[in-house]
């Protein structure tokens, strides 16, 4: 029985890019909204097949996307 090794599929895929600590995503911003504008929010990310927060990433910085 064969132990250890490489497995089929593990690891970081060819070409794949590097987080760097320039463009990491790694701070919150806060936002109050209403019940429904929360759930039009909800409803405009899952109708695009984004996150809520990818969705309001997109929105603000489309030239990112």
């Amino acid at each position: 029985m064969p132990k250890g090794g490489k497995r089929e599929g593990a690891g970081r895929p060819f070409g794949a890019k590097s987080v760097t600590e320039e463009n990491a995503l790694s701070v919150q911003v806060a936002v109050r909204l209403t019940a429904n504008e929360k759930a039009e929010l909800e409803s405009r990310a899952k109708s695009k097949g984004l996150t809520v927060s990818k969705y309001i990433h997109n929105q603000l910085f489309p030239e990112q996307s």
